[in-house]
């Protein structure tokens, strides 16, 4: 029952997932409207059937990795509310316990909990590791600690869920470097979201903050290399002024939030 409790805890069903824009660099949006394709349930269900009359592995490991705020994450969500699939949602906290062999029973306690949760489903759900090189990192040899040696087992067992899985786990990480090449093999979609490109962060900038002209949008674009997830700390900052203020943000206003925006992340200007 308390497994049932927390997978319900943490499930974040499509219908409630608001809808939301997202841009993309040259290459990674084929990337992701393919991995839609897949997900849309009239092909994912054929292609599951193909593969196991083939003798093949049924399951799907994807993982999006990719600079802090480029849309990982909510790339995940909208390919959840697109394709209306539900998504269980793994608190990489939760599964390292202070108490050594807790941690391993934890994260069998995930996998058990998704397949319960895909036997209730019509549409397979969405297993979702955020920020997943927490325990996805490189296995260490000749261990001592009981630390250590707490990680590695909790590596072997995700090693195994990994490939008996036979529905979706989609895992994110900004450190993609850090995994270690077991994990990396049993991933079948790697799709690297990268920092968005001048013409990218102008129509985020256009979809975000409406109002200002296309010469204005070109600049924002062009001066400033931020990541979507900055640009959105920008805008919102921009909207607490409006509501404080009355004012909406002057382009002047603008620029100053991207340069306080740039210096937390010691992020160079580029042109200008």
């Amino acid at each position: 029952q308390e497994k049932t409790e927390q997978a319900n805890k943490d499930l974040i069903h499509a219908d409630s997932i608001k809808e939301k824009a997202l841009f993309y660099n040259p290459g990674e949006e084929d990337q992701v409207r393919q991995l839609e394709g897949l997900l849309e349930d009239t092909y994912f269900k054929g292609v599951q059937e193909r593969l196991d009359e083939m003798g093949m592995r049924k399951g799907f490991n994807i993982i999006l990795y990719g600079c802090p705020g480029s849309g990982k994450t909510e790339t995940t969500l909208q390919l959840a509310r697109k394709t209306g699939r539900d998504v269980l949602f793994v608190d990489m906290s939760q599964l390292k316990s202070k108490w050594v062999g807790e941690s391993e029973k934890n994260v069998k306690a995930v996998f058990d909990s998704y397949r319960d949760l895909c036997k209730k489903r019509e549409k397979m759900p969405i297993l979702f590791f955020n920020e997943a090189d927490a325990i996805f990192g490189k296995r260490m040899e000749h261990v001592q600690s009981s630390a250590a040696q707490m990680l590695n087992s909790i590596q072997n067992i995700l090693l195994q869920e990994m490939e008996s899985i036979e529905g979706i786990m989609i895992c994110t990480t900004n450190l993609h470097s850090n995994l270690d090449p077991a994990f990396e093999r049993r991933f079948l979609y790697k799709i690297n979201l990268d920092r968005p490109c001048a013409d990218v962060r102008c129509k985020i900038w256009k979809s975000m903050m409406p109002g200002h002209t296309d010469q204005e949008y070109d600049l924002l674009g062009s001066r400033y290399a931020l990541s979507g997830g900055q640009i959105e700390n920008v805008v919102r900052k921009g909207t607490v002024d409006y509501v404080l203020t009355g004012n909406r943000p002057s382009f002047e206003q603008l620029s100053r939030f991207c340069d306080e925006e740039e210096f937390k992340s010691n992020i160079k200007k580029v042109g200008f």
